[in-house]
């Protein structure tokens, strides 16, 4: 079809037509989607590659791509035949229009217009797509030449029809599977969920049992825990629709709204394996139009048939990683992977439930990364690994997918994240590091176990510890059993733990020894404690066999039950203890995907409580943990995720449990919701709402903001939210990360004696950082070692490219150029991923291919991690302190006293500079000695104790764990000794007896409410050592400005404003002006006449700038800065951007005016001018005379005088001439030299 215009040029005699017409349109994409008469919709998109499909026919090889252009084939060809040189190509088809659907249910796809074949016919290819639901092929080719045509034959479970379906009756069919899901079996049942200040009530397929404001059809009704109104929000509905795991149905013709919008409810559906087919729990209930609800909930019902996979091997147990809501997510740049362990992914996902990973590209349909059903966990060379195949086939290798799962064991972690590694022919490596790839710990008299690296308390069964007898149900026997110890005295042998009573005979059942272990088996809460090695129980092929005893700890939330007797078997004899004690932590997932990234917030949950500062007022104060339960010794009742503690009443309140995974909020921002807390007086339960937000560089500190009915809602800015992609690999051994500005060095892991080593079957792996490996030859990085000590180079030390691994900030150091061998034409190659967990520095290898030439290791090092900033909030005496301000973004609090210099940074951990290597980033303070290369760490950030001081408002903070290399018979510690004060203030040195460093600190941070500051002058102060006047308003520069990605801070001179030349309007008339270059957003405050506080010390000034600008995450707290002023000797002024934390805006300038000596120097430059001058006043009386005191001298000055400078005014004129007779005597005989 097409339409012409005319127009007619009369004067040049010229027509013009105007043609429209697809052909003349660019090549365009089909959306390869179509929906046939049974309204089944099919997707073959999933299908699409940006390089096409290779498929090898018996005599020629094609290249064919679905509802897109081949790259091979060019000329916007979508197949084509490649020929025997391989430099040519044949079209056999481009590019048109949408699938169709045929009478047998396949699918065709069309191609037209190839290139010219025979007869002046050009080729046609027809594609046939039969849909195979269990597996994939490859597609088949077939050439008929003499009609020019092409016949793909295609069997893939991708022409199935895709899973969307609409039913009536409260019932629909999984066009798929063929599975019905009947919502009867929720009918005549009424469910609720408290939201706000309002209760929302929902019933399915039947009316709510009671009416809603005189409404008898009501599906879904809405009523107020103020007034008790109720709302109509939509009469019931019996029609369903079903989309790929989600089941929703929609409420409409509800009540009549304010502005006359019409109330309407839908609900969104979706499958948790942990409820029956009758349960329903609402998570979460919005209203993203006015009137207009969503309410999303999690039921059995929709769930399919579950497959579960083998989860525990070797002792190892990971079921505890397996999520029934929500799962886990991992990026690499433009693609997203889903994940689950132990069961299939769950909805809504890219993929079907049967998956365990799933990958997408963007926003294309998923791809299987493997199956649940074909998954396999072992052990082996001391690493624990899961691996799935069964995936959707791989056009690269004309294969089918695989994938791998490599789990670490780290302590620091509760359950962690997988992390994507690296792909290689079809096959995609991933590492997760978690507690539950640590084996088993010993278990000693105390009763608590502990990790044997980091020291932290694993599980304390203290309070089980004791004697026990516990009698046989029906029989006379009994034991008496101690847990955590042996028997203090009995009839059996010395140590035994357990001595049983048999018909009035004594048996030993097992000693307490110092290698006693015990087990953690995850998911199903149950720890067990074994004693081994009692009396000889029987004899095998003459060999005794003694008795022993098994003690199973098994979850019990309500409290400790008694002991009872389980069995015998043979030779052991078990024992349950129920107990809170061990039961599992309530875990959701802590991942969510914004804009194809994932944001990853699982570093939070490391914790396992956090503070939460008010910006309201507030009876108490809330603990709470990120995407776990608070840990059994919270005053809260069990699983409780939120508490509420330390009231006038001295009661603990509830304020939620886990009750959903992490989910994006109307505004994109991540959030978490925790419900069901205990009852609230204004009805139903308390609940808390956590939001995360961007910001980077702050201390990740969780705010209360609002309190909104029952619901307490928290704000908590973090940098882990802010997405920023990846930088490019750069040559060499350093990288920045864009999100944060740290700096990778990777030379700070270079051996220069020895080297990094591992071992795995019979090859031995050597490797250094940035160096050559002593064992591999010069110039090599990376060599493998074979047992007939043949070594194979796998890369240069000369190749090294850095790059960041994920947006976690795991840094990857890649080497090529390795041996040449058949199957590597281009040299073996090695990456070595360096991450952030203990410092042990053990290599592990990770994976090794000599078909793809990579191998790829793994080292735990952290001389290169980011140390995130650490909670600044704590309590004290009832007061809620907030240390945050202190925290600095790039360089450090120093203090300078003759030889040393120590650098603090309270909060974060000191920012390393190159003259800090023996310093940790986790170190709070550092010091350096002239005399001495390198620094020294007097303790570390995370080993904090806060405890109250003699008076009211002082606070010492105490850090443990420095190095032991500062004094000889201990480690050094650091002692912060706060007071409150006006300022922000700064550390003074006071002592370091016994090795302990202390510093007072006099701050505003330590003062607690009733605190109150001094007000001083505006810009005039007295320097205290000099005791010479300082006017900051005569600084050189009106205005300064500092960029400081991603802020552009500008700052006006002391007693100005800012003008339009900053940023136009938004800042004039301000003191203080910064601009978020990532979103434009300007923050503008201090106008004249708000409060300003000049603060002075030595050498130093801080000024303290107030607004009436609403910070946007406090309810009630008002933007202010801190600026601060340094000496400058060199006579420079420099400006700094130190950050924004928590409503303040931190600056510095480096300016001479604040110098103590920089009057007194001003002063002395003013009397040597004046001694200059004078000197000069009498050298020109001394001239003046010498040229008066003769005529002619005197003459002959006057008259050069007024050929250089001639009087103004006077006309130009010849010189005239007059011959005059001079009587020499009259001249020596005058009245004086100046006598005329």
């Amino acid at each position: 079809w097409y339409q012409r215009r005319v127009r007619e040029d009369s004067e040049a005699c010229v027509y013009h037509f105007e043609w429209e017409l697809a052909a003349a349109c660019p090549p365009v994409e089909p959306t390869c989607r179509v929906i046939d008469d049974a309204l089944r919709e099919y997707d073959l998109s999933v299908l699409r590659r940006a390089g096409g499909w290779t498929v090898r026919g018996s005599d020629r090889v094609y290249s064919l791509n679905v509802c897109g252009i081949s790259s091979q084939c060019g000329d916007n060809s979508g197949i084509c035949y490649i020929t025997d040189s391989g430099r040519t190509t044949v079209s056999l088809g481009r590019v048109s229009g949408e699938p169709i659907v045929l009478e047998d249910g396949s699918l065709q796809l069309s191609y037209y217009h190839g290139d010219e074949c025979s007869g002046n016919k050009r080729w046609t290819t027809n594609v046939i797509f039969t849909c195979q639901p269990q597996s994939e092929s490859m597609p088949s080719v077939t050439l008929n030449e003499g009609t020019c045509t092409a016949t793909v034959e295609w069997r893939t479970l991708h022409a199935c029809p895709a899973a969307h379906a609409t039913g009536h009756n409260c019932t629909v069919t999984n066009p798929v599977t063929g599975v019905s899901y009947d919502l009867w079996k929720l009918s005549s049942r009424e469910f609720s969920a408290v939201v706000d200040e309002h209760t929302y009530t929902y019933s399915f397929c039947t009316p709510l049992p009671n009416t809603c404001n005189g409404a008898g059809r009501a599906g879904a009704c809405q009523t107020s825990a103020v007034t008790n109104a109720k709302k109509d929000n939509g009469r019931i509905n019996q029609t369903v629709t079903y989309s790929n795991g989600v089941i929703s149905i929609t409420y409409l013709n509800g009540d009549t709204c304010s502005r006359g919008d019409i109330r309407e409810t839908t609900i969104k559906m979706v499958c948790d394996h942990s409820l029956s087919d009758v349960e329903v729990e609402f998570h979460q209930i919005s209203e993203p139009s006015h009137c207009v609800y969503e309410a999303f909930a999690f039921s059995g019902l929709p769930c399919d048939k579950e497959v579960l996979s083998q989860c525990e091997v070797s002792g190892f147990d990971i079921t505890a990683l397996s999520l029934t809501r929500g799962n886990y997510y991992t990026s690499n740049h433009n693609t997203t992977f889903t994940l689950n362990t132990c069961r299939g992914i769950n909805s809504p996902a890219p993929c079907p439930s049967s998956t365990a990973l799933c990958m997408r590209h963007g926003v294309d349909q998923g791809i299987s990364l493997g199956e649940v059903s074909t998954s396999s966990l072992v052990y082996e060379d001391q690493t624990l690994k899961l691996s799935y195949t069964g995936a959707d086939l791989c056009p690269e290798q004309s294969s089918n997918y695989k994938s791998v799962i490599t789990f670490l064991c780290d302590t620091d972690d509760n359950v962690g994240s997988p992390e994507y590694l690296s792909n290689s022919s079809c096959t995609y490596n991933f590492v997760w590091r978690t507690k539950y790839a640590c084996l088993d710990r010993e278990v000693g008299e105390s009763c608590v176990i502990k990790d044997t690296e980091s020291g932290e308390t694993v599980l304390d069964l203290s309070s089980m510890k004791g004697e026990y007898t516990i009698n046989v149900p029906g029989s006379s026997d009994s034991y008496a059993v101690s847990v955590c110890g042996k028997l203090p005295s009995s009839d059996c042998k010395t140590s035994s733990a357990v001595c049983a009573d048999i018909q009035g005979q004594h048996l030993s059942m097992g000693l307490f020894e110092t290698d006693t272990s015990i087990r953690n088996t995850g998911e199903r809460s149950i720890t067990t404690l074994t004693y081994l090695h009692g009396d000889t129980c029987m004899q095998t092929d003459g060999i005794n066999v003694p008795y022993s005893t098994v003690i199973d700890f098994t979850c019990n939330r309500e409290g400790d039950e008694a002991p009872s007797f389980v069995s015998t078997v043979e030779c052991e004899t078990r024992f349950k203890f129920p107990t809170p004690l061990v039961c599992q932590q309530d875990v959701t997932s802590c991942e969510v995907v914004k804009d194809g990234h994932v944001i990853d917030l699982s570093p939070l949950s490391h914790e396992s409580q956090y503070l939460v500062s008010s910006k309201i007022p507030i009876d108490g104060y809330i603990t709470l943990s990120v995407c776990t339960s608070l840990p059994s010794s919270t005053p809260c009742s069990g699983r409780s995720a939120s508490c509420l503690d330390g009231t006038r009443d001295s009661r603990s309140t509830s304020l939620g449990k886990i009750s959903g995974a992490m989910q994006l909020n109307s505004a994109g921002n991540p959030e978490l919701v925790y419900e069901g807390g205990d009852i609230c007086p204004l009805g139903g339960t308390y609940s808390t709402r956590i939001t995360f937000l961007c910001e980077r560089d702050t201390a990740s500190i969780p705010y209360l903001v609002q309190m909104s009915g029952c619901e307490y809602m928290i704000s908590w800015y973090t940098d882990l939210v802010c997405v920023t992609p990846l930088p490019d690999p750069v040559s060499g051994c350093q990288i920045t990360d864009p999100t944060t500005g740290f700096l990778y060095d990777l030379t700070t892991l270079t051996l220069d004696q020895g080297y990094y080593k591992v071992t795995s079957g019979v090859s031995t792996y050597s490797a250094n950082i940035c160096g050559d490996a002593a064992p591999c030859g010069q110039g090599v990085a990376v060599c493998a070692t074979s047992a007939a000590d043949q070594i194979v180079s796998l890369g240069k030390a000369s190749t090294s490219r850095t790059e960041l691994a994920q947006e976690k900030g795991e840094v990857q150091i890649m080497y090529t150029g390795g041996t040449v061998t058949d199957t590597c034409p281009d040299g073996m190659r090695s990456r070595i991923i360096v991450m952030c967990c203990t410092d042990s520095q053990e290599m592990k290898l990770l994976s090794a291919s000599d078909n793809t030439c990579e191998y790829t290791f793994s080292l735990c090092s952290q001389k290169v991690c980011q140390f995130s900033p650490k909670e600044c909030v704590f309590k004290l005496a009832g007061e809620v302190y907030d240390f945050a301000p202190l925290a600095r973004r790039e360089d450090n609090w120093v203090v300078q006293l003759d030889d040393r210099k120590y650098s603090i940074n309270p909060c974060r951990g000191v920012n390393i500079n190159s003259q800090m290597r023996g310093c940790s980033l986790n170190s709070v303070a550092c010091m350096e000695e002239t005399s001495v290369l390198g620094g020294l760490s007097l303790g570390l950030v995370e080993s904090r104790v806060q405890v109250s001081g003699p008076a009211p408002g002082d606070i010492t903070l105490s850090y443990t764990g420095g190095s032991d290399e500062v004094c000889s018979d201990r480690a050094a510690s650091t002692e912060l000794l706060f007071t409150c004060g006006n300022s922000l203030g700064s550390p003074q040195f006071i002592s370091d007896k016994d090795c302990k460093f202390k510093f007072e600190w006099s701050s505003f941070v330590a003062c607690n409410s009733s605190s109150a500051p001094v007000v001083s002058d505006t810009c005039k102060y007295t320097n205290p050592l000099s005791r010479s006047s300082v006017d900051l308003s005569t600084m050189f520069t009106h205005h300064y400005t500092v960029d400081s990605m991603p802020y552009t801070a500008h700052l006006a001179r002391c007693g100005e404003v800012l003008g339009e030349e900053v940023e136009g309007r938004r800042c004039v008339g301000k003191r203080v002006c910064v601009k978020d270059q990532r979103n434009n957003r300007v923050i503008a405050f201090g106008e004249n006449g708000d409060k300003e506080e000049l603060y002075a010390r030595e050498d130093s000034a801080e000024q303290v700038i107030s607004s009436s600008v609403r910070c946007e995450d406090s309810a009630n707290k008002m933007w202010r800065a801190v600026v601060e002023y340094t000496c400058n000797e060199s006579g420079d002024e420099t400006t700094y951007f130190r950050g924004m934390s928590h409503c303040h805006v931190m600056m510095g300038v480096s300016t001479p005016l604040v110098c103590s000596n920089y009057h007194s120097q001003s002063s002395h430059k003013l009397l040597m001018l004046i001694i200059v001058l004078l000197i000069a006043a009498v050298f020109f009386s001394l001239l003046m005379l010498y040229i008066c005191i003769n005529p002619l001298r005197r003459d002959k000055v006057l008259r050069k005088m007024r050929s250089i400078l001639p009087v103004r005014g006077a006309r130009s004129q010849p010189m005239a001439y007059k011959r005059v007779k001079i009587d020499m005597q009259e001249v020596d005989g005058g009245n004086g030299p100046c006598d005329f």
